[in-house]
């Protein structure tokens, strides 16, 4: 509602009995009377006599009348302002909280969150203070608080231990992950510990005080797969929500909008100038004072570009709007456009020569309006920001948003109007081309909206993982938070990078808050879409229909980008929009069409003998009585106290789980992982244990926290090692003691020396109570996420001192290991142990999906088991066809002999003819190199000439070629192709040496054949 609307009748405008007055009759009409108009007519002398109609006054009132008497007189201007100050103070903690999360990485750090949740309180704290001057919510607002109040409920029960038979009840996804990874996992753990568990309780360990979750097989499971990331979404959500009932609350008035219009709109400006600064300058700086050592994308502020695109969305929306208002404003003020309405015969004509002239003098065109200019040349700078971000969703979705307004809502912008749309065109230009660096970027981001280049992005293969993954957890998903580790298993393909987020929002909310999830998201949306719609189309203002279209334009942006991306769980981004989108549910649709509150009047003639609170009383009517609980549950819903009272309590919980990630985020970047060569001493080891110990204390469903844990426990298991080997008289050294390394000695080992030396590990009491600590960390750790490959993977580099199933770990790690290449190369090596030739190929064929870093280690092992053709059809990658011409060379570096290298370079020429990434020249050309590696210049000049054929512009491919013809002897088309090359490309130096050498051997084979012939 509007803040300057009309007040409240009067308490003495209400019927009541009074003594003074007998009640008069009354004129019986089958027409219902209207309520009388008051007008100021200039001819008083017509009217009738006052007196005649004038009332006694009231001598008494009610309670309730007195009340509301009190509550409606008008106050002094200095009282008014100070019952208001709360309420001010309330709209700038909001409005500072958004900017903070803003410009602070988009509040994708934990104690950023923690800031923001203490803002938030204070906000809701001063706007419960000032309560007497808040509205009552409205309908749209109420039924958006009541769905995100169900849906923090339904995270919350995701996060609830429940025994196994209901979670297999009703998601049998969790307890197929739990069955098939988790418990194989466990068993094999405590199949060590149980054995060993009595000789850690004489050893001198660290006594964690840490409370250890139960890791039987029957222990009770959550619907969520990793309960502490579902909390830290559920805490999250929590603020948003929040906020939404602030901006409702605080923000529904005509000022109060276009404080916050301005807010977003001078915030998306900041942002989107320094994104502009950033391309232009290439600077390493993030913020002032936060650098980075290597140049940064624009809108690094927000760590990911496409969600600093998106945040600047919110502002432009309420800059487009408030364009729009202005222009519809300037036009029905100089434009000579009137209001409908009743026309004054005794003042029409003055009013309207008043009206002409000053139409006359005032009219002035656009561009000397200032408001005007300057939300212009504001849209612009927004818009060229969004241009440097060369973000493909955000571009795509603003576009699709802008031409679904007009058509979905009639502007009538005046003609003039788009004069200044073309300026705009014309300052977005200037801008652009003013940032600098601009052109190759957007050409990139073109070249990559070709369909091929769609067709083998990564996104659409990912999308299918994801819809398996959907109906694996359906119907109520995997939990909030863990999308990264629940698709992980539903993998085909290997991926170039981990997806920890799915870039389509829609699948992924699908993924982790199943059908209760995405059906409270699209009722949320439809609600939002057609109040918004309303707001636009049928406002009661300029205003209010300016705030509809910008309400419009960032929810159809932030739904058509949110399919392509994940940029709404970016909490800068979600506050911008959730503040939006509350302030426009908090306006009211159409007060023009409300109906005046009627009180319904006590009839005169009622019996003498009935009292009159029964005439008051709802009778025996069932419907009477419905309609009267309606109204009075409605009314309570609509009270801002209803919501305020308990979102303090939910944000106060979402301020606890942010300070216990804060304190966690600490221990964990206290202990980073150290480095292979650092020794550290036992003091080190053990204030870095004592840190996780606190962290585990405080928050302890973070899977995390235990395996870091059990990495500095690896470390004292190391140190204890060596001071171990140090008293049975052996030396060590320290990189030999890690955990790898030693793994794989112990299998480079005979068998029976390797038994004797972890015979010798589980006698010491010591070392094998760390051993047991290590475990124990490690089960706890799956226990709380049991999907995370990294936790796994260190457990089966402990399988032979544990002297556990290696096979085990093996099929557990293999189906969560297709986004790690590290992962891979060393599953390849378990697999190698184990003597699984399929799982090694496989592995180290992921391994080698990217580059050729593990390529070396790989051969060394390869070339022992494989054979030529094995390496060249299944270790080579389907796609990076050329790593079969780096094993080659490599091959014949190393000394293989020339049987090994001859099948080699012919399966590995199958191989690259087979690859449909290649163009025909690239084939020709690898095949070309792969002879020459073996001196076979003769078949390597044929395909040299193919590569030639199929692209003769490419002068390295006619280089080879002829170097090639010299070398098999055919100087004379080799002079041709080298002068081909010189009339082709006459900077290239290489082909004029070449012509130069070629007729000097030609001279002298031909003073070689005159000397023969004179012989």
């Amino acid at each position: 509602m509007d803040a300057n609307q009309s007040p409240d009748p009067l308490p003495t405008d209400q019927p009541t009995e009074s003594p003074q007055i007998p009640p008069q009759p009354q004129r019986v009409s089958e027409r219902r009377s209207q309520p009388p108009t008051a007008s100021v007519r200039s001819d008083s002398s017509s009217r009738p006599a006052t007196t005649d109609t004038i009332q006694p006054m009231r001598t008494s009132r009610s309670k309730s009348s007195r009340d509301s008497y009190r509550t409606n007189q008008p106050r002094s201007h200095a009282s008014f302002d100070r019952a208001r100050i709360p309420l001010h103070l309330a709209r700038a903690v909001t409005l500072a909280a958004l900017v903070y999360t803003c410009w602070r990485f988009g509040g994708t750090d934990a104690i950023t969150i923690q800031h923001t949740s203490i803002l938030v309180l204070i906000a809701i704290v001063l706007t419960i203070v000032s309560r007497k001057c808040l509205q009552p919510i409205t309908a749209s607002a109420v039924m958006i608080l009541v769905l995100g109040s169900s849906w923090l409920a339904f995270s919350a029960v995701q996060c609830v231990p429940m025994p196994r038979s209901l979670v297999s009840a009703i998601s049998a996804g969790v307890l197929d992950d739990t069955t098939q990874f988790a418990d194989v996992a466990i068993a094999e753990l405590t199949s060590f510990t149980d054995k060993h568990e009595s000789k850690s309780l004489g050893a001198e360990t660290y006594d964690s005080p840490n409370p250890a979750a139960d890791t039987s097989l029957q222990r009770p499971l959550t619907l969520s797969l990793v309960p502490a990331a579902t909390q830290k979404r559920l805490a999250l959500h929590s603020i948003a929500l929040a906020l939404f009932l602030l901006a409702a609350l605080l923000f529904p008035g005509r000022h109060s909008r276009k404080i916050l219009a301005w807010t977003l709109v001078l915030n998306a400006v900041s942002l989107g100038f320094w994104a502009i600064l950033q391309r232009a300058s290439g600077t390493t700086e993030l913020l002032i004072g936060f650098s980075r050592d290597e140049v940064i994308l624009p809108f690094a502020t927000f760590i990911y570009k496409n969600a600093g695109a998106a945040a600047v969305i919110p502002g432009l929306a309420a800059a487009i709007g408030m364009l729009w208002v202005a222009l519809m404003k300037h036009h029905d003020q100089f434009g000579g456009r009137r209001r409908q309405g009743r026309r004054n015969p005794a003042t029409s004509f003055s009013n309207s020569g008043v009206s002409r002239s000053q139409s006359f003098y005032n009219s002035a065109p656009l561009w000397t309006r200032p408001g005007i200019v300057v939300l212009v040349l504001l849209i612009s700078l927004l818009t060229a920001a969004l241009l440097i971000s060369a973000s493909r969703g955000a571009l795509a979705a603003t576009g699709l948003s802008l031409l679904l307004i007009p058509v979905l809502i009639p502007l009538k912008l005046p003609v003039r109007s788009y004069a200044v749309l073309a300026s705009v065109l014309f300052l977005i230009s200037l801008s652009a081309i003013v940032a600098g660096k601009l052109h190759p970027t957007l050409q990139a981001e073109t070249d990559r909206l070709d369909r091929d280049a769609i067709s083998t992005d990564g996104r659409w293969t990912h999308y299918q993982e994801a819809g398996r993954t959907a109906a694996k957890f359906f119907p109520f998903g995997s939990g909030g938070g863990t999308y990264g580790y629940a698709h992980l298993d539903q993998q085909v393909e290997n991926t170039s990078e981990w997806f920890r987020e799915a870039h389509q929002q829609f699948l992924e909310t699908l993924v982790e808050y199943g059908l209760p999830g995405i059906t409270i998201a699209l009722i949320t949306i439809v609600l939002l879409v057609r109040h918004t719609y309303q707001l636009a189309r049928r406002g009661y203002s300029y205003d209010r229909r300016g705030w509809g279209i910008a309400g419009l334009i960032a929810l159809f942006s932030i739904a058509i980008q949110s399919t392509v991306d994940f940029i709404i769980l970016i909490p800068g981004v979600l506050f911008s929009h959730v503040l939006l989108a509350g302030s426009v549910s908090g306006v009211e649709q159409d007060v023009s069409n409300a109906q005046p509150h009627k009180t319904r009047v006590p009839n005169a003639r009622v019996d003498g003998d009935k009292p009159a609170a029964a005439s008051s009383q709802h009778g025996t009517n069932p419907h009477l009585a419905a309609t009267g609980m309606f109204a009075k549950a409605t009314s309570l819903f609509r009270h801002p106290m209803t919501w305020a009272a308990p979102m303090l309590g939910i944000v106060l919980f979402a301020f606890v789980v942010f300070r216990q990630e804060t304190i966690c985020n600490s221990a964990i970047e206290e202990t980073n992982t150290l480095i292979v060569d650092y020794q550290p001493t036992a003091e080190e080891v053990s204030r870095n244990e004592r840190l996780l110990d606190e962290a585990i204390r405080i928050r302890p469903q973070r899977a995390d926290l235990y395996h870091r844990r059990a990495v500095w426990r690896t470390v004292k298991f190391r140190l204890a090692l060596l001071e171990h080997g140090k008293e049975q008289g052996h030396s060590i050294d320290w990189q030999a003691t890690y955990p790898e390394t030693f793994s794989h000695a112990l299998h480079l080992l005979p068998p029976e020396s390797a038994n004797e030396i972890v015979s010798e590990i589980h006698s010491a009491p010591k070392l094998a109570n760390h051993l047991v600590d290590i475990a124990n960390d490690l089960k706890q750790s799956i226990v709380h996420n049991p999907l995370n490959p990294q936790v796994y993977l260190a457990a089966a580099f402990f399988a032979p001192q544990m002297q556990t199933d290696e096979k085990r770990w093996l099929e557990v790690l293999v189906p969560l290991s297709k986004s790690s290449r590290p992962i891979q190369f060393a599953n390849g090596f378990l697999a190698y142990y184990q003597g699984d030739k399929p799982t090694l190929l496989d592995q180290w064929n992921g391994a080698l999906f990217l580059n050729d870093d593990y390529l070396e280690a790989i051969m060394m092992r390869a070339e022992t088991i494989l054979t030529p053709r094995e390496i060249a059809e299944q270790l080579v990658p389907a796609r990076r066809s050329e790593v079969a011409l780096t094993i080659l060379r490599r091959s014949k570096r190393v000394g293989a002999s020339s049987k090994f290298l001859t099948e080699l370079c012919d399966f590995g020429c199958q191989r690259i003819e087979q690859d449909p990434s290649l163009t025909a020249a690239e084939i020709s050309s690898l095949c070309a190199q792969s002879h020459e590696t073996i001196d076979q210049y003769e078949i390597a000049g044929n395909h040299w000439k193919q590569a030639v054929r199929n692209d003769g512009l490419n002068s390295q491919y006619r280089l080879h070629y002829t170097r090639a013809l010299i070398e098999t002897g055919d100087l004379d088309e080799a002079l041709k192709q080298a002068s081909l090359g010189k009339a082709s490309e006459p900077s290239n130096r290489q082909f004029h040496d070449l012509i130069d050498a070629i007729q000097k051997r030609l001279k002298d084979d031909f003073e070689q054949q005159i000397m023969k012939s004179k012989l």
